[in-house]
């Protein structure tokens, strides 16, 4: 019966393996589907500025109309930073701030332009207090 239990039991290791990997792909297709949907939205936002601009120079428009989907446009590309984010956490990459391109998890500084990573969960070095100095 040994060799039979040690059979299931890594039968179900790998089971458990494979459901990690699985779940791992669904999570990455959600934020990949999530950011392109972002960007539909936001093309569309692009095109009703365009045509109220366009309607404004005709004087058949009004400001506010303009203001509000800026707004709009402001918010969505919050989102998609947000969400372009998520899937480099999900991904195991780091986005550089300065010229937007992806690194391995554990780089310190950008590949493509040196600039220092800002890692999210970056631990600081103790520093001794003032208070703790020899007074």
């Amino acid at each position: 019966m040994g060799i039979a239990s040690d059979f299931i039991s890594k039968v179900k290791k790998a089971g458990d393996v494979v459901g990690e990997n699985v779940a791992g792909v669904v999570e990455k297709s959600k934020v990949s589907y999530s950011i392109m949907s972002a960007e539909a939205e936001l093309d569309d936002l692009f095109k009703s500025l365009g045509k109220a601009v366009y309607n404004a120079g005709k004087g058949e428009a009004d400001a506010e109309l303009a203001d509000s989907i800026v707004d709009r446009i402001e918010k969505k590309m919050l989102a998609i930073k947000d969400l372009r984010e998520r899937s480099a956490a999900v991904r195991g990459v780091i986005i550089c701030e300065s010229c937007g391109a992806e690194n391995p998890a554990a780089s310190n500084y950008c590949s493509a332009c040196g600039v220092k990573l800002q890692k999210e969960e970056q631990e600081a070095p103790e520093e001794p207090s003032d208070d703790s100095a020899g007074e």
